[in-house]
């Protein structure tokens, strides 16, 4: 699974942790359609995906109409969008532009890298800005930029959400929480006893918080704060992740007592998807020519991916928002006994996701004061 291969990887920074994965492979997974040869399996095993084309398009073209749904009304927002950015030389395959539109309802603009660099850059800004609804107003500068960039591929999506049983406004105060190196005041909510997805085994709980409708937001909480160096390393195995999340069919009584917080992320995950197997994508031999190229026949490569993302959950409900950008280049060379009580007052992993289909649209850590 591509989100708990890449959380591992995000694992070892300190911190808080808030990304979607779900971005992040639908913006490489645009790559991933004009990419050939070893590159085309280098792409689809970091993507957790089929190497066949068939098979790989049916997959994110059923990634993006589960958030863009079937046009029925919904009792969330759940929103995405995807772009590509062309420099007005680059000559892009036929074949590979109607791909992106079909499966990724991706629209082209025409831009100048070189000679209008920051235009560029403003129109991709306001392009995020829009699609997140303002929660992420920028995803490139004019860094990141130069005289060999030929495309860059966006991704952006938005989720706003109500729980389906309320925190008490009244009865949020300042509680300790215990984080990984020191405790720190923080405001603590409280939902009254409700019957929630959960489940528990020695050392950790686990339940769902479900919003109206099919998304939820899942947590795994050790017993301890020690504790979740240890469900990190058991939740690097799909198995256990979908053995817990399984589990949590029967429903059962419980007190939530859980953190108010925002979150905003920021990561370049070129050095971490090398690692994770795809530093062939980013070298002179990467082999993207499905894409197109320049007019002297060069090639692209993958010079950088950039990831933002921001969560804001209150006593209504959750806010959150992710946008990637893949940038392309020229190659160069303790509880009651009676009752249950769900109290998150130390680190914690969290995933929104699709309760019904299994799908994660985002997923985080919490363990330091935000």
């Amino acid at each position: 699974m591509f989100d708990l291969n890449l959380y591992q990887q995000l694992a070892n920074q300190e911190g808080n942790l808030f990304f979607s994965p779900y971005s992040i492979q639908v913006a490489l997974g645009m790559c991933a359609a004009g990419a050939e040869t070893e590159t085309r399996t280098c792409m689809a095993d970091l993507l957790c995906v089929s190497a066949d084309r068939g098979k790989q398009k049916k997959t994110f073209k059923k990634l993006v109409e589960e958030v863009v749904g079937d046009g029925e009304e919904r009792p969330y927002e759940l929103t995405t969008a995807n772009a590509l950015w062309m420099h007005n030389t680059f000559q892009g395959s036929p074949a590979f532009l109607a791909l992106v539109e079909e499966v990724f309802a991706s629209q082209l603009t025409s831009v100048d890298f070189v000679q209008e660099k920051e235009a560029a850059v403003a129109a991709i800004n306001a392009w995020c800005d829009k699609h997140t609804k303002g929660k992420i107003p920028t995803i490139v500068n004019p860094n990141a930029v130069n005289a060999l960039t030929r495309l860059i591929l966006t991704n952006a999506i938005y989720f706003k959400g109500k729980w389906t049983w309320e925190f008490d406004k009244d009865r949020t105060d300042k509680r300790d929480f215990h984080g990984l190196k020191e405790d720190f005041k923080i405001d603590m909510m409280t939902c009254n006893e409700q019957k929630y997805p959960y489940h528990e085994e020695p050392g950790l709980q686990v339940a769902d918080l479900p919003y109206n409708g099919d998304l939820a937001m899942t947590v795994f909480l050790p017993e301890t704060p020690a504790g979740l160096a240890t469900l990190e390393h058991q939740l690097a195995k799909p198995a256990e992740f979908e053995r817990l999340t399984g589990s949590l069919g029967a429903r059962e009584k419980v007190h939530v007592v859980f953190p108010k917080f925002k979150v905003t992320t920021e990561y370049k995950l070129s050095n971490t998807l090398k690692t994770m197997g795809a530093a062939l994508a980013f070298s002179d031999a990467a082999d993207f020519s499905g894409i197109g190229q320049d007019p002297d026949g060069t090639k692209l490569k993958i010079s950088e991916v950039i990831h933002k993302a921001y969560v804001d959950v209150t006593e209504e409900g959750t806010e959150a928002a992710a946008a990637t950008a893949v940038i392309m280049m020229r190659c160069t060379a303790m509880r009651p006994t009676m009752e249950k009580w769900f109290i998150c007052d130390r680190p914690f992993i969290y995933a929104i996701r699709n309760v019904k289909t299994g799908t994660g649209y985002f997923l985080g850590r919490f363990c330091t004061q935000p």
